[in-house]
């Protein structure tokens, strides 16, 4: 500031304040910077005149794209629960005008769980399936109830969890539970604690390839707007809550896996509203804007207080859909120390896939492929993969636009070692995928798909010595 008012004294014979001669102008201008940095720099005072002086310090200003900070929905002095924090942080849901269990002789959706209270209001369940904490130590349960929670935990993942009574549409079944993660951070901004959405993932199908991931922009309008597929009930974020579902726009990570939604067309009075929520650090919120129409409020509920129950002539389905979301009392979230190697695995976006490793045959030899973990440039994937047999031992790096597709191309380049020398070596094909079920994932190194590569693979450069068919078959989506 006091740099500020020197660059303002430079201007020669005339400044802004009146027609003051300018050396005058300048001396006043930079007495009053001067003020300025000493009011700035001034103790806060103690007591109740502190305590309202943060409180004024800490006050939201809210701008038209949703807050103070981006992603940032609430600031202030005092610390608060999780409870709050999930009021303040909870979704905006948009059916489709043709969700078949919005017609009559349906209960309202989301539902309460079958093993929790009934409810004749739609309602929203909202649980912690991630911590990462400060200092040493770990929140109690139910973290609703830790009055520590907020000066505890460094950044957690909120999931919000809907459910509806069924799937209706392909491959239909009852107990459908969705969901959608928030990665909330828990910070301070000087004298103020703060509440900041970082990241959004819609889930889809039960298959994290399909999820629909967000980075927050300071675009991105809250409360988050949630679009809900049609019968099948995938969520999808809508960073603009404008109805449409645009990929690469409300869709940031894995962009040609994301799985978006389907069958979707919804209007302004197909919306669901969270609780009113009064601290909320953003203008009113968009679905009633104006007085748009809406399908009213959804309540709030904790969902580590739902017990694990079965419903009869539904063997352990329900129970083991629990089991699979981190849905229920039972599910303990996964808590590390911030700067452990635990924390930053936490936030490695996407399936928790490594290393595949798949049988392959290149004219009459066999071997081997280990394909490792991709790196997402968006357009596509970018993936390191070895094969070896008896002869041959190959590096190459690969290219596909797709790790979840049914039906996707691929090609690679790298360097093959035959005998003592290195040669280069090309190749493409296709990939046909298939979702590998959950019972069996465990027994594949936990990977989603499994699938069949076919291609040509060419050795030598810059002429081609030798054209060869090969084909792969195992688990692992690239």
């Amino acid at each position: 500031m006091l740099r500020q008012a020197r660059e303002q004294a430079r201007p020669p014979h005339r400044t802004a304040i009146g027609h003051l001669p300018s050396w005058v102008g300048a001396t006043l201008v930079f007495c009053a910077a001067t003020l300025a940095d000493q009011a700035v720099a001034a103790p806060v005072p103690e007591g109740d005149e502190g305590r309202r002086v943060r409180q004024a310090a800490c006050a939201c200003s809210p701008d038209e794209f949703g807050g103070i900070a981006t992603g940032v929905l609430w600031r202030g002095v005092e610390p608060i629960g999780l409870a709050d924090i999930a009021a303040i942080t909870a979704p905006v849901l948009w059916f489709s005008a043709d969700e078949p269990l919005l017609g009559r002789g349906h209960p309202p959706i989301p539902s309460a769980h079958p093993c929790d209270s009934p409810a004749s209001s739609p309602v929203v369940y909202y649980q912690v399936t991630r911590i990462v904490y400060r200092g040493s130590q770990r929140v109690t349960r139910p973290e609703e109830d830790d009055p520590a929670f907020f000066d505890k935990v460094d950044r957690f993942t909120l999931t919000f969890f809907f459910y509806y009574p069924e799937d209706a549409g392909r491959s239909a079944h009852v107990h459908d539970l969705e969901g959608t993660e928030l990665e909330i951070v828990l910070d301070t901004d000087g004298l103020c604690r703060r509440v900041r959405v970082a990241r959004v993932e819609a889930l889809a199908h039960g298959n994290r390839w399909y999820s629909n991931v967000l980075e927050v922009t300071p675009d991105t309008r809250f409360p988050i707007t949630v679009l809900v597929e049609q019968g099948k009930h995938a969520s999808a974020p809508d960073r603009d809550a404008d109805g449409r579902f645009v990929r690469g726009y409300d869709v940031t990570e894995r962009v040609n896996d994301a799985w978006g939604v389907r069958n979707w067309g919804g209007t302004d009075d197909f919306r669901l509203l969270p609780p009113d929520e009064p601290r909320l650090c953003v203008p009113a919120q968009r679905s009633s804007i104006g007085g748009r129409p809406s399908r009213s409020h959804y309540s709030l509920r904790p969902g580590n207080r739902v017990r694990v129950c079965d419903v009869p002539m539904n063997g352990r389905f329900l129970a083991d859909t629990m089991a699979y979301h981190g849905f229920g009392e039972a599910q303990v979230p996964d808590q590390a120390p911030a700067g452990s190697l635990r924390s930053v695995a936490q936030r490695v976006g996407g399936p928790d896939q490594w290393l595949s490793v798949n049988f392959r045959r290149v004219g009459s030899h066999s071997g081997a492929a280990f394909v490792l973990r991709g790196v997402d440039l968006q357009a596509g994937w970018l993936v390191p993969r070895f094969t070896v047999d008896a002869e041959h031992g190959s590096a190459q790096v690969m290219f596909t636009r797709s790790a979840a597709r049914p039906l996707d191309a691929y090609v690679s380049a790298g360097g093959m070692r035959q005998s003592k020398d290195w040669k280069a070596v090309v190749e493409a094909g296709i990939k046909l995928r298939a979702e590998i079920p959950r019972t069996l994932r465990p027994f594949v190194l936990g990977c989603n798909f499994g699938g069949v590569r076919a291609g040509l693979e060419g050795v030598g450069f810059p002429a081609v010595e030798r054209w060869q068919f090969v084909w792969e078959i195992g688990a692992g989506a690239w």
